[in-house]
Protein backbone atom coordinates (compact mmCIF):
# COMPACT_ATOMS: atom_id res chain seq x y z
CA UNK A 1 0.00 0.00 0.00
CA UNK A 2 1.29 3.45 -0.56
CA UNK A 3 1.85 5.98 1.73
CA UNK A 4 0.18 9.78 0.40
CA UNK A 5 3.42 11.14 1.25
CA UNK A 6 5.05 9.01 -1.13
CA UNK A 7 2.65 9.28 -3.74
CA UNK A 8 2.90 13.01 -3.25
CA UNK A 9 6.78 13.07 -3.96
CA UNK A 10 6.74 10.62 -6.77
CA UNK A 11 4.33 12.68 -8.72
CA UNK A 12 5.90 15.98 -7.64
CA UNK A 13 9.13 14.88 -9.18
CA UNK A 14 7.56 12.69 -12.13
CA UNK A 15 5.52 16.37 -13.16
CA UNK A 16 8.57 18.63 -12.47
CA UNK A 17 10.94 16.46 -14.70
CA UNK A 18 7.94 16.45 -17.33
CA UNK A 19 7.74 20.56 -16.82
CA UNK A 20 11.25 21.33 -17.06
CA UNK A 21 11.26 18.79 -19.94
CA UNK A 22 8.70 21.44 -21.76
CA UNK A 23 11.15 24.14 -21.16
CA UNK A 24 13.96 22.21 -22.46
CA UNK A 25 12.03 21.61 -25.62
CA UNK A 26 11.45 25.47 -26.19
CA UNK A 27 15.30 25.88 -25.32
CA UNK A 28 16.00 23.66 -28.07
CA UNK A 29 15.18 25.85 -31.10
CA UNK A 30 17.99 27.78 -29.48
CA UNK A 31 20.13 24.93 -29.25
CA UNK A 32 20.80 24.06 -25.09
CA UNK A 33 17.87 22.42 -24.89
CA UNK A 34 18.68 18.87 -26.03
CA UNK A 35 22.17 18.53 -23.57
CA UNK A 36 20.27 19.49 -21.00
CA UNK A 37 17.48 17.47 -21.53
CA UNK A 38 19.67 14.16 -21.20
CA UNK A 39 20.63 15.44 -17.67
CA UNK A 40 17.00 15.69 -16.64
CA UNK A 41 16.83 11.82 -18.34
CA UNK A 42 19.18 10.28 -16.44
CA UNK A 43 18.10 12.38 -12.94
CA UNK A 44 14.79 10.58 -13.86
CA UNK A 45 16.21 7.18 -14.78
CA UNK A 46 17.69 7.25 -11.41
CA UNK A 47 14.97 8.45 -9.05
CA UNK A 48 11.79 6.94 -10.60
CA UNK A 49 13.45 3.86 -12.00
CA UNK A 50 15.17 3.35 -8.60
CA UNK A 51 11.45 4.30 -6.80
CA UNK A 52 9.88 1.16 -8.84
CA UNK A 53 12.92 -1.17 -7.81
CA UNK A 54 12.35 -0.44 -4.42
CA UNK A 55 8.73 -1.13 -4.87
CA UNK A 56 9.42 -4.51 -5.94
CA UNK A 57 10.49 -5.82 -3.11
CA UNK A 58 10.31 -9.48 -1.79
CA UNK A 59 10.80 -10.18 -5.13
CA UNK A 60 14.65 -12.25 -6.66
CA UNK A 61 16.58 -9.89 -7.63
CA UNK A 62 15.91 -10.62 -11.26
CA UNK A 63 12.53 -10.59 -11.07
CA UNK A 64 12.85 -7.01 -9.48
CA UNK A 65 15.99 -5.85 -12.47
CA UNK A 66 12.94 -7.53 -15.14
CA UNK A 67 10.23 -4.91 -13.65
CA UNK A 68 12.34 -2.16 -13.35
CA UNK A 69 13.72 -2.54 -16.59
CA UNK A 70 10.01 -3.16 -18.33
CA UNK A 71 8.50 -0.10 -16.84
CA UNK A 72 11.44 2.51 -16.37
CA UNK A 73 13.11 1.58 -19.29
CA UNK A 74 9.96 2.17 -21.48
CA UNK A 75 9.51 5.61 -20.39
CA UNK A 76 13.45 6.44 -20.44
CA UNK A 77 13.27 4.79 -24.29
CA UNK A 78 10.82 7.14 -24.86
CA UNK A 79 12.69 10.27 -23.01
CA UNK A 80 15.40 9.95 -24.76
CA UNK A 81 13.94 10.29 -28.25
CA UNK A 82 14.67 13.99 -28.91
CA UNK A 83 11.48 16.82 -28.75
CA UNK A 84 9.03 13.79 -28.49
CA UNK A 85 10.88 12.89 -24.96
CA UNK A 86 10.92 16.73 -24.16
CA UNK A 87 7.33 17.77 -24.69
CA UNK A 88 5.39 14.10 -23.31
CA UNK A 89 4.73 13.60 -19.69
CA UNK A 90 6.13 10.19 -20.05
CA UNK A 91 7.71 10.52 -16.51
CA UNK A 92 4.26 11.63 -14.91
CA UNK A 93 2.37 8.42 -17.04
CA UNK A 94 5.41 6.02 -15.32
CA UNK A 95 4.42 7.36 -11.99
CA UNK A 96 0.54 7.03 -12.67
CA UNK A 97 0.70 3.48 -14.01
CA UNK A 98 3.23 2.54 -10.95
CA UNK A 99 0.37 3.82 -8.62
CA UNK A 100 -2.24 1.91 -10.98
CA UNK A 101 -0.58 -1.68 -11.15
CA UNK A 102 2.42 -1.88 -9.47
CA UNK A 103 1.00 -2.92 -5.72
CA UNK A 104 3.90 -3.03 -2.99
CA UNK A 105 4.79 -7.00 -3.23
CA UNK A 106 4.04 -8.73 -0.17
CA UNK A 107 6.89 -10.16 1.15
CA UNK A 108 6.95 -14.33 0.03
CA UNK A 109 8.98 -16.56 2.03
CA UNK A 110 12.72 -17.47 0.68
CA UNK A 111 14.20 -20.48 0.91
CA UNK A 112 16.57 -21.21 3.42
CA UNK A 113 14.82 -18.74 6.21
CA UNK A 114 11.46 -18.75 8.70
CA UNK A 115 8.96 -17.53 7.86
CA UNK A 116 8.76 -15.12 10.83
CA UNK A 117 12.06 -12.90 8.83
CA UNK A 118 9.65 -12.50 5.64
CA UNK A 119 6.78 -11.49 6.63
CA UNK A 120 5.00 -8.74 5.20
CA UNK A 121 5.81 -5.02 6.77
CA UNK A 122 2.46 -4.54 6.21
CA UNK A 123 0.83 -6.64 9.30
CA UNK A 124 0.23 -5.42 12.69
CA UNK A 125 2.36 -6.87 15.62
CA UNK A 126 -1.49 -9.27 16.15
CA UNK A 127 -1.62 -10.08 13.14
CA UNK A 128 2.24 -11.85 12.98
CA UNK A 129 1.77 -13.15 16.58
CA UNK A 130 -1.72 -14.94 15.52
CA UNK A 131 0.43 -16.39 12.52
CA UNK A 132 3.41 -17.06 14.62
CA UNK A 133 2.72 -17.87 18.14
CA UNK A 134 6.57 -18.10 19.42
CA UNK A 135 7.09 -14.21 18.54
CA UNK A 136 4.18 -13.57 21.35
CA UNK A 137 5.81 -15.85 23.74
CA UNK A 138 9.20 -14.52 22.90
CA UNK A 139 7.67 -10.44 23.67
CA UNK A 140 6.08 -11.09 26.67
CA UNK A 141 9.07 -13.07 28.14
CA UNK A 142 10.90 -9.82 27.12
CA UNK A 143 8.57 -7.56 28.85
CA UNK A 144 8.37 -9.66 31.96
CA UNK A 145 12.38 -9.57 31.94
CA UNK A 146 12.19 -5.75 31.88
CA UNK A 147 9.52 -5.59 34.57
CA UNK A 148 11.75 -7.69 36.88
CA UNK A 149 14.90 -5.29 36.12
CA UNK A 150 12.98 -2.12 36.58
CA UNK A 151 11.39 -3.74 39.77
CA UNK A 152 15.25 -4.62 41.02
CA UNK A 153 16.24 -1.16 40.05
CA UNK A 154 13.25 0.47 42.13
CA UNK A 155 14.42 -1.70 45.02
CA UNK A 156 17.96 -0.75 45.05
CA UNK A 157 17.21 3.03 44.78
CA UNK A 158 15.09 2.66 48.12
CA UNK A 159 17.30 1.11 49.95
CA UNK A 160 19.89 3.63 48.63
CA UNK A 161 17.97 6.33 49.80
CA UNK A 162 17.14 5.17 53.26
CA UNK A 163 18.68 6.32 56.60
CA UNK A 164 21.17 4.06 58.33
Amino acid sequence: MMTAFEFIVMITIALALDAVGVILFILSFIGIGIPLSWLTDAIGGLAIGGWIFLRSGGQPMGKRLVKTGKRAGLTLLGEVIPFLGDIMPFWTISVLFEILTGKKSEKKAIPGTSKATVTSTYKTREQLEAEHPEMKEKRLRGEEKQREMREKRQAETETQQTPQ
